[in-house]
């Protein structure tokens, strides 16, 4: 019955909302079959037959042409188009009108780009053939398709009168979708006159109307102007995007700036359908398709927050996005209050699902979510050292926070109904600053800024600075060994009072780490709570069905640029939100979270001091040599061991063994 009835959408959406030289003509005594004429370029009309299959839109819709044309990829009747017969160029999220304007395009195109070969074919010289061919073909057969359904190809006075006349199904299709005006019960009659009350003052712009008023001042809107948001918004909903488009050009109080359409997110919720069934989330259980890879010994949890519904990924066995990942598992999101009440019991055992199916160590739901959201941001950070433009980056800033934002929503709902989650991260955040720092104490920093979304403790100076120092203190070791920044000279402790050496190789070694810690602080200040309980949030998410603020996009993409120019500490410093401190005080700090890695056993001395002096006049020949070096800073194990300790693979950055940019090495 789903698929029924996505077919019956995609229909009627076609006979209500015509695209230019398209024309559907269903069978009133076959669903499943239709004859479609295309006029490409407005020229010479092409016959076509779709066949849909018991499984649309699981599968492409079978389309034959039936009409006579010379085409590179035409054999007969069949049609060679990737979106017709390619796993890869299908999807069900592409609607039938959708798949109808594709193929407008393939006959109307100038060119055509050849799966074989990469070629590009040039058609102007088939067209050529064609009108030559065409000519001859005419002269010489009678091969002229014409059908009794629609009536293509008949007499021109039968074709005229029977292209122009809504065929049965259509009205079919009408009766069964109504448009607002025939729900609404217009009749089109024009408004009365009113010769006794002087018209009523427009309050605000209605642009289109001044030169109606013109001429007849005594036409008064019965009310319009005086409609609640509530009913506005109502109209609004219940009419077709072609038609809600010239309505907020028409009148600001629907399309401006803070106008009905964008105040209360009418074309977003639009979008706020399963991509396969159509299904919105007041009519099925919406969620995201989730994809765990396979890196390392633990998975990284991906997905493209296509929104699909349960029906569709557990009946139709639904596994790939839109654009084509793949993805094992699903997760439910809040959206509405409605909705969240429909998909609450099934929130903590999925997050549970995918930690098991990810090897994570935690069993805790919320944890689940700390690495999701991490994850989203190492997304985006490994997207914008890519991005070679502006547009790029906005787009990829744009999917990163819809998709954070919807995970937030699903924290916060989490958070609010058991608050012993909310009192769990104020104690980790009360002991980190107690000095409960280690990766026992928090395996992972990313998660703990994450955290501070629902705590109720604030960021300070002193907390930050205590992150800052782990995150260092945890890249230590892949700063000194020959498996990472290979830079062993850095753990010679050298007497100078500012070594400028120091300062910027260790940045160097780690720069990816910082960047990363950079992007997840940026995330946690653009969620600005303020001083809003996490029920208000999580209510106001409600209200905008998890979508970010207005401008939150375009802001996160020009902070991103203002990210990827920082290369130094100091600028890095900045960026946290701290004043940098005087360059002797942060070479004595580099120096301290190297000693601190060893004592936390993060990392070993692989040199001794001597050797890691030669080293590093090697590359700083203006080093200042100690001469009291302390009797721990000797190396305690055979040179060529590495700085691993045990020689083995130590975690780094933000967790504990993740791999590079993430849970594990942080770099």
């Amino acid at each position: 019955m789903a698929l029924r009835n996505r077919l019956l959408r995609d229909l009627a959406e076609l006979q209500l909302n015509p695209y230019p030289n398209i024309k559907l003509f269903p069978k009133d005594d076959d669903i499943n079959t239709a004859c479609l004429v295309l006029s490409p370029n407005g020229g010479a009309s092409l016959h076509l037959t779709i066949k849909f299959t018991t499984d649309y839109p699981l599968s492409p819709p079978q389309i034959t042409i039936q009409s006579y044309v010379v085409h590179p990829n035409v054999f007969d009747s069949y049609i060679c188009a990737s979106i017709l017969n390619t796993t890869e160029g299908y999807t069900p999220a592409y609607t039938l009108k959708g798949i109808c304007i594709q193929i407008l395009s393939f006959f109307s195109s100038d060119t055509l780009e050849q799966s074989y070969g990469n070629e590009t074919v040039d058609l102007t010289e088939w067209r050529r053939t064609e009108q030559r061919y065409s000519l001859y073909f005419n002269q010489t057969t009678s091969k002229h398709y014409v059908c009794e359904h629609c009536s293509f190809n008949k007499s021109a006075s039968a074709s005229t009168t029977t292209n122009n006349r809504p065929s049965s199904a259509a009205n079919t299709w009408s009766a069964i979708w109504p448009t607002p005006s025939e729900s609404n019960g217009s009749t089109g009659r024009s408004l009365p006159e009113n010769k006794t009350q002087p018209a009523k003052r427009i309050p605000g712009p209605f642009r289109h109307t001044t030169a109606l008023l013109a001429r007849n001042p005594t036409i008064t809107f019965a009310g319009l102007f005086d409609l609640p948001d509530e009913l506005l918004v109502l109209i609004c909903d219940n009419l077709q995007t072609e038609e809600l488009a010239p309505f907020s050009r028409a009148w600001d109080r629907i399309g401006g700036v803070n106008g009905i359409v964008s105040s209360f997110n009418i074309i977003r919720n639009r979008e706020l359908i399963c991509f396969c069934l159509k299904t919105d989330f007041n009519n099925a259980k919406l969620g995201v398709g989730v994809h765990i890879s396979s890196e390392g010994r633990i998975g990284r949890l991906e997905s493209e927050f296509d929104l699909l519904s349960l029906q569709a990924f557990e009946q139709f066995h639904i596994r790939t996005s839109v654009q084509s990942l793949r993805f094992e598992e699903w997760l439910p999101l809040p959206i509405s209050r409605r909705h969240y009440t429909s998909i609450k019991d099934l929130i903590e055992p999925r997050l549970l699902l995918l930690s098991q199916k990810a090897r994570f160590a935690t069993c805790s739901p919320v944890e689940v979510l700390y690495a999701f959201m991490n994850d989203i941001v190492v997304r985006l950070s490994t997207k914008a050292e890519s991005s070679s433009t502006q547009s790029s980056l906005v787009h990829a800033s744009e999917k990163a926070i819809e998709s954070y934002y919807h995970l937030f929503h699903l924290l916060l709902c989490l958070a609010t109904q058991d608050p012993r989650r909310v009192r769990t991260v104020n104690q980790t955040i009360q002991n980190f600053l107690y000095g409960k720092t280690s990766k026992t104490d928090v395996p992972n920093l990313g998660y703990l800024l994450i955290a501070f979304l629902i705590s109720d403790a604030d960021m300070t100076v002193d907390l930050l600075m205590a992150i800052i120092r782990e995150t260092v203190t945890r890249n230590v070791v892949w700063m000194l060994d020959k498996r990472g920044a290979n830079m062993p000279e850095l753990s010679y402790m050298e007497a100078d009072t500012i070594s400028h050496y120091r300062l910027q190789k260790t940045f160097d070694a780690s720069k990816t780490s910082y960047r990363l810690l950079m992007f997840l602080n940026l995330f946690r200040t653009t969620i600005h709570r303020g001083h809003k309980t996490l029920v208000q949030i999580r209510d106001e998410l409600f209200d905008a069905h998890g979508a970010p603020p207005r401008g939150t996009a375009a802001k996160l993409a020009n902070d991103i640029k203002k990210l990827q120019e920082v290369k130094n500490f100091p600028e890095f410093i900045k960026i946290m939100g701290l004043t940098p401190p005087p360059a002797s005080k942060f070479t004595s700090f580099l120096r301290d979270c190297v000693e601190d890695s060893m004592r936390k056993g993060y990392s070993v001395w692989g040199l001794s001091q001597a050797r890691a002096l030669t080293v590093r006049r090697q590359v700083d020949p203006g080093v200042e040599e100690r001469m009291d070096p302390k009797p721990e800073w000797q190396s305690r194990g055979t040179f060529g061991v590495g700085f691993f300790p045990g020689g083995g693979r130590g975690g780094g950055g933000f967790g504990g063994g993740r791999g590079r940019g993430g849970r594990g090495r942080g770099r």
